[in-house]
Order: C-alpha cells, then sequence, then structure tokens
C-alpha cells in the first residue's frame, strides 16, 4: 500500500488534535503559575511602599520560581513546534530511539494522569528505518495509549527499539505484565490503515505480554 496522506485518516487527526491540547494546557498552567507570581511581586510592591521591609530572598524566591516556568514554557513551545514539522517530510530515516524518547515526552501528561512511569530503554546503538515520523508516532502513541489504560495507576511503562536484520521492532512492555491480558482491544486503539500504511506487524507474547512493533527497513513512498 502506497503512503497516501488519506491514509492517516481520523485517528491522525485526532491524535495531531489530542497532543497539541496537551501542550497548550501545560502551556497555560506554566504561564498561570508566571501570573500568579508577578501579582504576588506587586503585593511585594505595595508592601514595600508601605513600610514593610522586605527580605532580598522573598524575591529571590519569587524570581527563580518565574524563571522555571519560562523554561517550562519555552521547552513546551519548543516539543510543538517539533510535533508541528513532523509532517514536513512524509518519509525519511528515522532514529527509532530518538523517536521513543519524543513520543514519551509528548504523552507526559498522559502518562501522569494515569499515574504511569514511561521509560525509553536505551540498546547504545542508533537503530534507524525509513519510514513516516509522523505516522510512526502516532501508532507508538496509540499503542503506548492502550498500554496505559491496561496497566493501571503506579506501573512501569517500558519502550526500546532494537535493530533486526529486516528493518527495526519497538517493544512496549508494563512491570505488572498487563498487556497480553488486554491484547484483544489493542484494534479499538490502532487503525489497521495506520499499521498498513507503515507495514508494521504487531506481535505480542501472551506469557509476558510485551507488544512488539516489527518495522520494515523501507517502506514505498
Amino acid at each position: 500500500m502506497g503512503l497516501e496522506l488519506d491514509a492517516v485518516g481520523e485517528t491522525g487527526l485526532k491524535f495531531y488534535g489530542k497532543i497539541c491540547a496537551a501542550l497548550t494546557h501545560e502551556m497555560k498552567n506554566a504561564l498561570a503559575i508566571i501570573n500568579e507570581n508577578v501579582g504576588l511581586l506587586e503585593d511585594y510592591n505595595l508592601m514595600a511602599q508601605r513600610g514593610t521591609p522586605l527580605t532580598p530572598e522573598r524575591f529571590t524566591i519569587l524570581s527563580r520560581r518565574m524563571v522555571e516556568q519560562v523554561d517550562r514554557a519555552n521547552t513546551l513551545l519548543k516539543v510543538m513546534n517539533q510535533f508541528s514539522h513532523g509532517v514536513d517530510t512524509w518519509v525519511e530515516e528515522v532514529d527509532l530511539n530518538e523517536l521513543l524518547s519524543f513520543v514519551s515526552m509528548l504523552s507526559q501528561r498522559f502518562a501522569a494522569q494515569r499515574g504511569v512511569s514511561v521509560e525509553v530503554e536505551s540498546p547504545g546503538q542508533k537503530v534507524t528505518v525509513t519510514t513516516s515520523p509522523f505516522l510512526l508516532q502516532n501508532l507508538i502513541w496509540c499503542c503506548m495509549d492502550f498500554a496505559m489504560d491496561a496497566m493501571g495507576t503506579g506501573n512501569d511503562l517500558r519502550l526500546k527499539a532494537e535493530s533486526t536484520p529486516a528493518g527495526g521492532q519497538v517493544t512496549l512492555s508494563a512491570s505488572n505484565d498487563s498487556l497480553a491480558d488486554a491484547v484483544d482491544r489493542l484494534s479499538q486503539y490502532c487503525e489497521g490503515a495506520l499499521v498498513d500504511a507503515l507495514q508494521v506487524k504487531i506481535e505480542t507474547d501472551t506469557r509476558s505480554g510485551p507488544l512488539v512493533l516489527i518495522l520494515p527497513k523501507r517502506i514505498p513512498q
């Protein structure tokens, strides 16, 4: 199957909207905290005008809080910018370790809401395939979404990329080995058109539960 834009379908638009909404929500939170601290700064100013002695430590703490939130908002903007440019080149060589780290970053808010910790295990070597970065981000996010729902609160989701003779593979495993019991629901999260477009095969070990995405070395453009 050729890589046509409409292969993304509704799931791609939902993915894009969901991620953008999460990132902008976090930015809004950072701006709200900055705004609160600006209000506190104004209170300090009024106190100083009335002759209330203020220690330098108060301003130091306030300044540090504001700088932290500015850095947080700036990081979120960089992530959103990188995400939005993910469709600039439809097919290209992708470093799977970098892609997993990026999708993990995109999913931070969703993982926190579910009480799940996401860890990307590095194999210590570069793992590359030629594929669609956006579609692969979408598929991995769908699998992570499924896994986080299946795992429950307080568990760890581990992601790992490895090279194979035919291309590469991505493994998702849960600390409580819970994925196998729920694998029959995976199709509710992953659209068949997405899997077909990427020519990915999804396997699971029914005993220990990890999901394995087997990727070809190159997909047709």
